[in-house]
């Protein structure tokens, strides 16, 4: 069973809540891990490297000079790869390198990644409010709370104020928390999640849902 304390953005210890780590899978399953992370990886990779094979090539397709007589090895054609400037053979060529994990393994990676961050570096905070964009107030927040290098911020829901006022912070992004997935989380060095954010987490994993947070 998981103790987590609660803080307000002061840092100061408020309450604390319980969570069974069963909701999540007991363990942390690096192999699944793994291979969600290059999932995501992938489907990130812009794939636009191309090189011109030498039908592609511009320029005279005739033969160089005769076959015999030269003294020079025969030639017929300057595009050919071995010479400078010429087509590249089996060369790299646009192409889409997303694919996709099963959503039984999709959800069984957000789980071991929420687990994994419960146990080392999660920040519970009750709410984060503010009634104008500040990004002083947030930095103030993070400072409070330890945070150090990267961290993501979940929440139920991101209003406009504190979107702008996180967003001016290197390091630091926000996301509602029905839109993390095991990248998002495995990522950044910290984790700071709302008590309604989290408490809606629970929920879902208890409830079995199918549903794995965005792609």
């Amino acid at each position: 069973m998981l103790e987590l304390k609660i803080y307000d953005m002061s840092g100061k210890a408020v309450d604390s809540m319980k969570i069974d780590e069963a909701v999540f899978g007991q363990t942390v399953n690096k192999a699944v891990l793994r291979e969600a992370v290059l999932m995501y990886q992938a489907s990130r990779r812009s794939g636009t490297a191309a090189a011109k094979n030498r039908s592609e090539l511009r320029g005279t397709r005739s033969k160089p000079f005769r076959q015999k007589g030269t003294g020079r090895a025969r030639q017929g054609s300057w595009l050919a790869p071995h010479h400078r400037g010429g087509g590249v053979p089996h060369g790299p060529h646009p192409r889409d390198y997303r694919y996709a994990l099963p959503k039984k393994a999709r959800i069984a990676a957000l789980k071991s990644a929420y687990l994994d961050k419960l146990q080392t570096a999660t920040r519970v905070v009750d709410n984060i409010t503010l009634d104008q964009p500040s990004t002083k107030d947030i930095a103030r927040m993070l400072q409070n709370f330890e945070v150090r290098g990267t961290c993501l911020i979940a929440m139920h829901g991101v209003s406009d104020a504190v979107l702008k006022s996180v967003r001016n912070i290197p390091g630091v992004t926000i996301k509602p928390v029905r839109e993390v997935n095991a990248h998002d989380l495995l990522l950044p060095r910290d984790f700071v999640v709302t008590r309604r954010a989290l408490d809606s987490v629970v929920e879902r994993f208890s409830g079995e849902t199918t549903s794995d947070g965005k792609d």
